[in-house]
């Protein structure tokens, strides 16, 4: 089939359509209860991030366990305060982490929202949160992190005697 030149006004028509789509979804994405949490979370968290019962970890961070399956592996997010940081430590599975509000760096690098970081046993790093604003991720963890350093492997045993 020859194509056939667009319509007098379609390319307006459409653009028009575009804006319409983008100020559809800005204001969905402000409605009260949806924040910025991503629809596919909409399930586990009905009313943004500010009314989760979140668990502190440490002082500077909070967890929120979604699932968990039968194999031990988890899905939570975590929540690192503005310039709060992370014990160096390392992993025993394969841990999955997109970043889904503000950013934070490691020895590795500087990530923020929408990058996704997979971390395993050869990855040793110290997570610090930038200043500007709390960083929320989503983690996978297949198995507890493992402290390192003097200290750190002194408190394994306590700290991470399990994967609860």
């Amino acid at each position: 089939m020859k194509p056939s030149p667009p319509s007098s006004g379609s390319k307006d028509k459409l653009i028009g359509k575009l804006d319409t789509i983008t100020e559809d979804a800005e204001t969905d994405r402000h409605r009260p209860g949806n924040t910025s949490v991503p629809r596919c979370l909409h399930q586990f968290i009905k009313t943004g991030y500010e009314k989760i019962s979140w668990k502190r970890i440490s002082r500077d961070i909070l967890s929120y366990e979604l699932c968990r399956d039968q194999n031990n592996a988890k899905v939570e997010l975590r929540r690192i305060r503005p310039g709060g940081t992370s014990i160096t430590h390392t992993h025993m599975g394969d841990e999955y982490t997109v970043i889904l509000e503000g950013s934070f760096s490691d020895e590795a690098g500087l990530y923020h929202k929408g990058d996704f970081l997979l971390r395993d046993a050869s990855h040793r790093h110290t997570p610090v949160a930038t200043l500007d604003k709390d960083c929320i991720c989503l983690a996978v963890t297949e198995a507890t992190i493992q402290l390192t350093g003097f200290i750190g492997r002194l408190l394994n045993p306590f700290i991470c005697p399990s994967y609860a």
